[in-house]
């Protein structure tokens, strides 16, 4: 049965014209849409011709810090033969690895096609999780373009416009690039669904949302299901209101929510176990009873004055050191280009459609949702009555769904340009005066500006200085007034050569469009010279976030000079043990090395050990005891009766708790404990001794007698098992200095299924009767086998459909006698 539907009756994208308006070219329609596509091909080569032609990289700060042990723990561990890793033990005291999204061991996305066809080595030298996953964005947003009846010019456009924006091309945070990248593939498939209600499309979007979540950036992906959600409402709302018939209607939204079901079936293997843990992590705290953390989930909102930053990106510094604003810190401004805005603006001036009026639509919420703290109402809406938007803490980053939306925009707007011209429409002159003398304005404007002496310099100095004040995160920045004045300076000369290159590039985009208008140039001419300005005006401010570096081996010469006797000497420790690194308790880096840190970093780490952490901390001597801390490393020489000196030298010191508990101990003795902030207490008071009792948050029914002449021995130790070998006198409580987390770990004696304790809060214990006994503690979670199942089935389904709705569409070639 067909169910495609012409749209022609509909006030839907415009009509594509003649092709004067994009080029005289009189090739086969796919010769010319493979030719832009080269050409955006060529234009990708270009910005990353650092990575691939010179053989450069760029390795930002947490890839050596955080990636690169993590990098090492996977590549031992699969080579150990043990599977997928699921428990990473070096940060925390142990914590879930892929639930987490610390690592994704296993996807099914078009980053594991892509790796499948191409060789590692030439993945590599394209620096390929970043240039294919770009290709791709461009390459769908081109199609986008056609699949709304834009030219191929207009497209293009389109396209360099959202492949070159400043939040995608600064992004250093791999996940995060894939996923935006996704978004203009996801909207096509949506758009293509709704327009034609056919089973390829519903596949092609799964496909595309599977390997968008997939990619492990969970608040894009949420984001992205905002946004294709709301354009699915909107759609079905206008085919009612136009009381088009209802049978399509719901065959459209019941396709539509298949392909999201299928698409998350897809991701399962990552989505299940992060559901799973997420009500287990620091996120899932709340604040005075609240269900939500209302400042963790508005840290980081979008100043209302920095909208400035669209047109000019130094206005609030450029990131780093340089910005002033009043986000915590950020590292580049959200630039969308004053073309690219020119002509989004002009798009929803000239072109009002289905299509123009949703952008327009989902850009302002956009903003406003990104405005955070700053819009009270919509925040609270967001915060207290959309599921799951308070589990992120930057709202700013929504403004990726504002700046696809202007990309998109900006197509719209020139193929309405040449559309206003071809159809002889005379309305564009009324456009042409005003934006002449706006952008003849701001240049004069700017030039007195820079003319103005002192007077606006001291004036923004001012605003800097009040701005670092406000600001308690820059004091180091205020209290020395010679880097500030440095500091100052630099900002004040980026924004006014910024200024001066927006007026510039405003005048000539307005001189490109007086031109056209004036019919003094064509179509082809006007759409290369706008285009051209759009991707200049963008690669000036990439090529400032876009800047490798020739740093062969760095990963490797850096942990080789950290690796100093310190290192060396508790590598030779054959026992388990954990690290107490007093002056870098937020460092990851030990774990290179296959040593277990009590601290760490991690944006959601176990919501019971911050909560340790902020109540009882690390001061104790007791709590790090219980916690297996053998040894504490210090730049300064320290003193204590429990601390025996190991090495005192100018590069460190290391020191050895002599109180250490082990791994595995017993106790024959508990204290029923149930209010948590009561635990604290106890824990922080001078009589807590983990070694002669242990803290329980429910009774337990066994009489525990005396431990004396019991023994509890590790005799296998790996992420995922580990086994004890128990010798007891009479029933002791074994306590194990692993983190509690109950969704997987799971423990037997003899084989025998037994009960896992919350123990101090934060570690856990069994009761062990009395001889000879195996415990065994498995992590085995039921959420990855189960999410591992469906995502392979999912996976299957997608590309089965997706090879029949291509096999249907070839079948006049293939069945061609």
């Amino acid at each position: 049965m067909n169910v495609s539907r012409s749209s022609s009756h509909r006030k839907g994208p415009p009509a594509r014209t003649t092709a004067k308006q994009g080029s005289s070219l009189h090739l086969h329609p796919a010769i010319q849409d493979v030719l832009f596509c080269v050409g955006i091909l060529i234009l990708i080569l270009f910005v990353y011709r650092g990575y691939i032609v010179e053989g450069k990289i760029d390795v930002p700060p947490d890839t050596v810090s955080q990636g690169a042990p993590i990098d090492r723990f996977v590549a031992e561990f699969e080579a150990s033969g043990d599977g997928t890793p699921l428990w990473y033990p070096h940060i925390f005291s142990g914590m879930p690895f892929q639930a987490s999204g610390s690592y994704q061991s296993l996807q099914y996305s078009f980053e594991t096609l892509f790796m499948t066809i191409l060789p590692d080595s030439l993945y590599v030298a394209l620096h390929g999780r970043f240039f294919f996953h770009l290709l791709l964005g461009a390459i769908s947003m081109y199609f986008l373009g056609r699949a709304v009846s834009l030219s191929r010019g207009a497209s293009f456009i389109a396209a360099i416009s959202f492949a070159f924006t400043t939040h995608l091309m600064a992004t250093q945070h791999a996940n995060r690039f894939i996923c935006f990248s996704h978004i203009p593939l996801i909207f096509l498939a949506a758009y293509r669904l709704f327009e034609r209600r056919h089973w390829g499309y519903a596949a092609l979007l799964a496909g595309a949302f599977g390997s968008q979540l997939s990619a492990y950036h969970p608040q894009i992906a949420f984001y992205t299901a905002l946004l294709i959600g709301c354009y699915a409402v909107y759609t079905v709302s206008m085919d009612l209101y136009e009381k088009r018939p209802l049978a399509p209607v719901l065959t459209s939204l019941g396709l539509f929510v298949a392909a999201i079901a299928v698409g998350v079936a897809m991701a399962a293997v990552l989505v299940l176990p992060m559901q799973e843990y997420t009500q287990f992590s620091a996120r899932s705290l709340s604040v005075e009873g609240s269900s939500v953390n209302v400042a963790f989930a508005t840290s980081w909102s979008f100043p209302p004055i920095e909208i400035l930053t669209f047109i000019i990106p130094s206005f609030a510094g450029f990131g780093g050191e340089t910005y002033w604003g009043a986000m915590p810190f950020t590292d580049f401004p959200n630039y969308l280009g004053v073309v690219v805005v020119l002509l989004a603006v002009l798009a929803l001036v000239l072109q009002r459609n289905r299509i123009t009026v949703f952008l327009g639509i989902a850009a302002l919420l956009a903003l406003l949702i990104a405005f955070g703290k700053y819009a009270p109402p919509v925040s609270y809406v967001m915060l207290h009555i959309v599921p799951f938007f308070g589990k992120f803490r930057a709202p700013v980053m929504m403004l990726i769904l504002l700046q696809f939306a202007f990309a998109l925009l900006a197509g719209f707007g020139a193929h309405a340009l040449v559309q206003r011209i071809a159809d002889h429409k005379a309305s564009l002159t009324r456009l042409v005066k005003p934006l002449i003398i706006t952008s003849g304005g701001l240049l004069a404007l700017t030039l007195l500006l820079a003319l103005s002496g002192s007077a606006f310099q001291s004036f923004m100095n001012g605003v800097y200085d009040q701005a670092d004040i406000a600001h308690g995160g820059r004091q180091a920045i205020i209290s020395d007034v010679n880097i500030r004045a440095q500091i100052d300076t630099m900002r004040f000369e980026m924004f006014i050569n910024d200024l001066l290159k927006t007026a510039l590039f405003l005048c000539a985009a307005a001189g490109a469009v007086l031109l056209f208008v004036g019919r003094k140039i064509g179509p082809t001419l006007f759409l290369t010279i706008i285009g051209g300005l759009a991707a200049v005006d963008l690669l000036i401010v990439t090529a400032k976030v876009v800047h490798p570096e020739f740093v062969p081996g760095r990963v490797e010469s850096y942990y080789a000079g950290r690796e100093n006797a310190i290192v060396q000497t508790m590598l030779q420790d054959p026992e388990p043990f954990r690290i107490l690194p007093i002056d870098e308790l937020s460092s990851n880096e030990y774990g290179y090395f296959g040593l277990s840190s009590i601290g760490g970093y991690h944006a959601a780490k176990l919501g019971i050990y911050q909560e340790l952490m902020e109540n009882v901390g690390f001061n104790s001597f007791s709590v790090l005891n219980m916690l297996n801390t053998k040894y504490l490393i210090s730049r300064q020489r320290i003193s204590g009766a429990l601390l025996i000196p190991v090495i005192e030298s100018e590069q460190g010191n290391l020191y050895r708790n002599a109180a250490v508990q082990p791994r595995a101990f017993l106790v024959d003795s508990v204290k029923v404990v149930s209010d948590k902030n009561a635990i604290f207490q106890e824990m922080k008071g001078p009589s807590f001794n983990p070694a002669q009792y242990a803290l329980l948050e429910k009774p337990i029914t066994a009489r525990l007698g005396p431990k004396t002449g019991s023994t509890a021995q590790i005799v296998t130790h790996t992420p995922h098992r580990i086994d004890v070998s128990v010798n007891a006198i009479a029933p002791c409580l074994l306590v194990l200095s692993e983190v509690y987390y109950p969704a997987g770990w799971t423990a037997t004696v003899d084989g025998q299924p037994a009960e896992i304790h919350k123990t101090n809060y934060v570690l856990r214990s069994v009761v062990v009767p009395a001889g000879q006994h195996t415990v065994v503690f498995r992590f085995e979670p039921d959420s990855f086998a189960t999410g591992h199942l469906l995502s392979r089935i999912a996976s299957g389904l997608v590309l089965l459909t997706l090879l029949g709705a291509g096999g249907w569409r070839l079948r006049p070639l293939l069945w061609h006698r």
